[in-house]
């Protein structure tokens, strides 16, 4: 009787154990099931918030867009639009109209203007980096000597130095950028490009020119993030953090084009011009080889722009050029 016993008891041991297992392996699976409802729902949280914010948010303007490309994916300018705007804060909702058009629906409550968030939706946030021509400080004075402007600019002289200053006292539209390049042209290697400046006395901004290789030696899909910061002067500034590849490349850029580099054999180091929208925002000269993935763009920036900016580059440039047809608001 006492080995059937403990016969028993073991085959009870075992069916009792048996059901611990079985319970445990119960829970492991509910825990994994809730856990990937968790990933799920994060993934999603900010497509969500999206929804929320635009449905909460009483949306006060519509802009209607027109793809210049119609060929372009009009899905890809959806997702690049919806992250600039979501980057900046800015609630929205962006519907199809027609096979080339999008209407997006925002309001720029405490936030930037309506014209400063039309910005942010136009801009084709095309940021590149090339070099300026190794004799640009030759080459600029004799367009000047030769009274060459392009069309829509003229000439002023400020303090013994000269500008160009646009006609109609803003910012150049888009289009106007080839017929800059092509003025006093040099090389078809090379384009003539305007840096943006500020000049005591002067509201609007006056421009220098800048001849610009037109190979790019980076781009944005380098960069893996911007954000708007101040100098010790309190001046808005955009810092630039590369990818890894990016970091690479760009510290290989400007250790080749430092003086007597690799490929400069001169005693002084190259400029590099930063551009975005065919607009020069710098040219620092290259010193040496940069390491640490990092780069400053100090372009006499207001606040605002240079938040517009950031989210711009952060978010990556669209695929074409968006024309705006339509503004009204939203009753």
């Amino acid at each position: 009787m006492a080995a059937k016993d403990r016969v028993h008891s073991l085959s009870e041991d075992k069916i009792s154990g048996g059901t611990r297992v079985a319970k445990w392996s119960l829970i492991c699976a509910v825990a994994a099931l809730i856990f990937s409802i968790y990933v799920l729902v994060s993934i999603s949280k900010d497509k969500v918030s999206d929804r929320v914010s635009a449905l909460r948010t009483p949306l006060e303007t519509a802009a209607v867009l027109v793809l210049s490309d119609p060929s372009a994916s009009r899905d890809e300018v959806t997702t690049v639009l919806a992250n600039r705007l979501r980057t900046a804060g800015i609630p929205h909702r962006i519907l199809p109209v027609e096979s080339d058009k999008l209407e997006v629906q925002f309001t720029a409550r405490d936030t930037p203007d309506a014209d400063e968030v039309l910005g942010l939706i136009l801009r084709p946030a095309v940021l590149a980096f090339r070099l300026v021509h190794r004799n640009n400080e030759q080459l600029i004075p004799k367009l000047f000597q030769q009274e060459i402007a392009p069309p829509g600019f003229t000439i002023l002289s400020v303090n013994g130095q000269d500008y160009y200053r646009h006609d109609s006292g803003n910012i150049p539209p888009d289009d106007f950028a080839e017929q800059i390049a092509a003025t006093g042209e040099i090389s078809p290697l090379y384009k003539l490009v305007l840096e943006r400046t500020y000049v005591g006395g002067f509201t609007e901004p006056l421009f220098l020119p800048h001849y610009v290789n037109r190979r790019t030696m980076l781009d944005g899909s380098s960069v893996k993030s911007a954000k708007p910061q101040t100098d010790m002067f309190g001046r808005f500034e955009i810092a630039l953090t590369f990818s890894a590849a990016g970091a690479k490349e760009f510290t290989e850029l400007t250790r080749n084009y430092a003086a007597r580099g690799p490929e400069n054999p001169s005693d002084w180091g190259r400029q590099l011009a930063i551009i975005i929208d065919d607009i020069l925002y710098a040219s620092p000269t290259i010193t040496g080889p940069i390491f640490g993935g990092q780069a400053v763009i100090s372009g006499n920036f207001s606040k605002a722009e240079a938040a517009v900016l950031a989210s711009a580059i952060n978010a990556g440039p669209l695929p074409t050029r968006l024309e705006l047809v339509e503004l009204r608001k939203i009753r």
